[in-house]
C-alpha cells in the first residue's frame, strides 16, 4: 500500500541499484521514493538537482521485493508529484496486480469500484513516478496489447521477466 506523503524540498538523492532487465535509478528523500526510472536523466529530476548517494538498506531491500513480489501489501512511501485523489488511488491498485499477472486498465477501474473509467487509469498510469515499484507495465490494454512504452522497451522486458520469473517460483 503507498502511503502518499507531501513534497519535500530538500534532501533529494539519488542511488543505482542493478536489476536483471538493466540498471534502475531512484531518487529518494529521507525515507520516501521520489521517482525511479530505467533511464537516468543526469542530475536533474523535477528541476532539481540530487546528487548521487550510497542505496540505503530500505530502498534495496523494497526494490528486491518489487522483484519478486507485489508491493500491495507492504506499507511504503511514495512523493506526490501532484496527483488527483483517484489517480494516486489507481496507482496503488496497480501495486495489487499480482507478479507475473496484467489487467486492463478497465478492470483496473471496475476493480476500484468506477467501471466505465479506463482513461481515469491510463492517466493515473502515464503519470507514475515509479517505474517497478508502481507497476504500471502489468495495465495493459483491453485487447492485451500495452499502451504505455517505455523508452527502451523496459515495459516489455518487465513484463517477460516476471512471467519467467512466475514460471520459476515455487507453487
Amino acid at each position: 500500500m503507498i502511503i502518499w506523503v507531501p513534497d519535500q524540498a530538500d534532501g533529494w538523492q539519488r542511488a543505482r541499484l542493478p536489476t536483471p532487465v538493466g540498471p534502475l535509478v531512484v531518487v529518494y528523500a529521507g525515507t520516501a521514493v521520489v521517482a525511479s526510472s530505467f533511464t537516468d536523466p543526469g542530475s536533474y529530476w523535477y528541476g532539481r538537482r540530487v546528487e548521487e548517494a550510497a542505496c540505503p538498506d530500505w530502498l534495496e531491500e523494497l526494490v528486491a521485493t518489487a522483484l519478486r513480489t507485489s508491493l500491495g501489501a507492504i506499507a511504503w512511501r511514495v512523493l506526490n508529484p501532484g496527483l488527483s485523489a483517484l489517480e494516486a488511488q489507481a496507482l496503488d491498485w496497480a501495486t495489487k496486480i499480482p507478479f507475473g499477472e496484467t489487467r486492463s486498465y478497465g478492470a483496473l477501474a471496475h476493480a476500484m469500484g468506477l467501471p466505465g473509467r479506463a482513461r481515469l487509469v491510463g492517466r493515473a498510469m502515464s503519470r507514475s513516478p515509479a517505474s517497478l515499484l508502481i507497476p504500471t507495465h502489468r495495465v495493459i490494454r483491453a485487447d492485451g496489447r500495452p499502451a504505455l512504452p517505455e523508452r527502451g522497451g523496459t515495459a516489455d522486458r518487465l513484463r517477460a521477466y516476471e512471467r519467467g520469473a512466475a514460471r520459476l517460483s515455487p507453487a
